[in-house]
Formats: structure tokens, C-alpha cells, sequence
């Protein structure tokens, strides 16, 4: 047992002859006298020099004093607490090596400034951060404004142009009026999803408890009417209940996710969408086009829209911006599906 002990100490008998030495002193003692003492040793023998009266001073020691005992020429005296155990009849020396202890110290130190400097580079990268985060949220409103409001202005000159002159225009150029103001829509949605996007590196999010099953009635007034026309429905099986994110966030995730659903429809089928909890896992289940399972990682790249021939809209960013959402709330988003057959979109890691 005394090995497991990481103090050195030793057992000597009443005529102060080593009975055992554990681990820890015998490191101490090959460190200081550059040998191991043999069982038997005598503790006059392991010092640097004479000893004269190391008895009676071993005895005064044992009562609740302390002892220094040299072990090598030129090397400060290790310290020596005694124990007498008169049972055994022998002596129980802790040694402490101060040495040991001012290296210990040193190591300490050293590890202390260390940490300093660590939490002083923290606070500047975390300053820095701050200060590119400003940067890039002043960047985020210029670009809101500078792209969108030119947008705008092209969409009311083309509701201008159709209103005022429609009549007076040939049934191609009203054609070619309605795909330009499609293109400045389509456009302005882009902007939206690539600003959606970006801040999603480096803005704040606050948690907060969410009701998914509030904003499963959202869903339902977003999606519900579309579904019927076309004789299909959102089925929520059981309760959502509550999950711990940004709740404007985890709204953008699953409106995208249905919404998605929804617009790439299989033609032949009415379709089916449903959203389902168990657990920790909510799924998002559909009965559409479906896609190629080598693709199930493809599509949460940016600008990839894989049913381009189909007259769906989007602009490619839906699934990219549900990917990231995700990850800002430390889940996990996978994609399953068949072409002809639906998709599942598994989110994992729910609290």
C-alpha cells in the first residue's frame, strides 16, 4: 500500500535500519544520492556525514517535531516527519524534498503565467471578434439596403409600366414585362437568403424555450391552403412540444423544410407532408420527387437546386440556410430520400 502512496516514506526499525522504502522515496533518495539503499540500510548510512545523536533526535521528532536530514554534500536537507508506531516497534519517516518542492513551485508559476497570457490573447481574439462581427453587421445593412431597394424600384417601374402602358403593348413585351418583374423578385429573394445566410457565421443567437407546436399552427396557415387545393395536407401525429433555440431561427428551418415539400411535389400524387417528434429527433417526411440518395449531401450546398426543369422556384439557399441553423444550435440535419418516392429530413440532438 505504501507504494500507491506518492509521498516518499520510510519504515525503519528501533535501531533506526531501513525496513522498506516505498516508491516515491526511493525516486528521492536515487535523486540525491544518485543510488537505491539496500534493505537493512542503516539511516546513519544514507546521510552525507556524521550524525551525532540521530537517535535522540529521531525520538524528540516522533513526539511532534521535525528533523532535517541531508542525504548529499552541497545539497539543501530534506525534511523528515516522524511517526513511532510501538506495535510494529519501528519508525514511520515522511521526507519532503524541498528541491522537489521549489521546482514544483517554479512548474506552477510557469503554468500561471501561461494561463495569463492565454485569457490576455482570449480577450484580444475575443475583442477582434467583436470588432469584425460590427464590421460585417454594418456590411449586412449596406448590402440590405444598397441591393434591395434597387430591386424594389425596378419591380414598381415595371407595375408602373404594366399599368399605365399595358394596353398600349404588344402581347410579347407584356410577356417579357411579367418575366422581368419574376427576375427582380426571384433576385430580391436571393439577396434575402444570401444575407439570411452570412449573418448565420457570426450573429448572436439568444435561446430560448420554442413551442413547436405554435409554430406548427404557422405552418399550417402558411402551407395549409396550398396543400388542399391540390388535395393535400401537414399531419402532425402527436405533440412537438418544446425545444431550447432562437425561435425566429428554428421557424426559418422548419418553414423551409415543409415548404420545401411542398414545392417540389410529386405531379402524379396529391402530396403529404409530416412533421413528427420523437425525442430528441424531429422529422420532416414528404411524398414528392424525392432525389438521388448519392445526393442526400449535395443538396445542402448553396445555390443547389436539383429539379431545375420542374417550374418550382427557389433559389437554392433553402436547405443550406436549414443546414446552418442547425448547426448554430449544435444539431444535426441529414437528408434521406428516392427518386419518385419522397425525402425525410432527420434534425438529431434536440433538448
Amino acid at each position: 500500500m505504501l507504494d500507491l502512496v506518492p509521498v516518499p516514506l520510510l519504515r525503519l526499525g528501533r535501531d533506526l535500519c531501513l525496513r522498506h522504502l516505498n516508491r516515491a522515496a526511493e525516486r528521492l533518495l536515487v535523486r540525491q544520492t544518485g543510488r537505491s539503499p539496500p534493505s537493512g540500510a542503516a539511516l546513519g548510512d544514507l546521510l552525507a556525514g556524521p550524525r551525532p545523536g540521530l537517535a535522540v533526535d529521531m525520538a524528540a521528532a516522533a513526539t511532534g517535531g521535525q528533523l532535517g536530514l541531508r542525504l548529499a554534500p552541497g545539497r539543501p536537507p530534506v525534511g523528515a516527519q516522524v511517526a513511532y508506531d510501538p506495535g510494529a516497534g519501528e519508525y514511520v519517516v515522511a521526507l519532503s524534498d524541498s528541491s522537489g518542492m521549489q521546482t514544483t513551485l517554479r512548474r506552477l508559476r510557469l503554468e500561471q503565467e501561461a494561463l495569463s497570457r492565454s485569457a490576455h490573447l482570449d480577450r484580444e481574439a475575443r475583442r477582434a471578434a467583436e470588432a469584425r462581427n460590427r464590421a460585417l453587421e454594418g456590411f449586412s445593412a449596406m448590402a440590405a439596403h444598397d441591393l434591395r431597394q434597387p430591386l424594389r424600384n425596378i419591380r414598381h417601374l415595371l407595375d408602373f409600366l404594366q399599368e399605365d402602358h399595358g394596353h398600349a403593348l404588344a402581347p410579347e413585351a407584356t410577356d417579357l414585362v411579367g418575366q422581368a418583374r419574376d427576375c427582380a423578385i426571384g433576385l430580391a429573394g436571393l439577396v434575402d437568403d444570401l444575407l439570411t445566410y452570412a449573418r448565420l457565421g457570426w450573429q448572436e443567437i439568444e435561446m430560448e424555450p420554442v413551442d413547436l407546436d405554435a409554430l406548427a399552427g404557422q405552418l399550417h396557415l402558411d402551407f395549409g391552403e396550398e396543400l388542399r387545393q391540390q388535395g393535400g395536407a401537414l399531419t402532425i401525429p402527436s405533440p412537438l412540444g418544446y425545444v431550447t433555440g432562437a425561435g425566429g431561427l428554428v421557424r426559418v428551418l422548419l418553414s423551409n423544410l415543409v415548404g420545401n415539400a411542398v414545392k417540389y411535389r410529386h405531379p402524379d400524387r396529391a402530396p403529404c407532408v409530416t412533421l413528427a417528434r420523437t425525442g430528441g429527433i424531429l422529422t420532416v417526411a414528404d411524398n414528392g420527387r424525392g432525389f438521388p440518395p448519392e445526393e442526400a449531401e449535395h443538396i445542402f450546398d448553396p445555390f443547389v437546386r436539383l429539379h431545375r426543369g420542374s417550374g418550382a422556384g427557389g433559389t437554392g439557399f433553402g436547405l443550406a440556410v436549414c443546414r446552418a441553423v442547425a448547426e448554430r444550435h449544435g444539431w444535426t440535419l441529414t437528408a434521406h430520400g428516392l427518386p419518385g418516392e419522397g425525402a425525410t429530413f432527420t434534425l438529431s440532438g434536440l433538448s
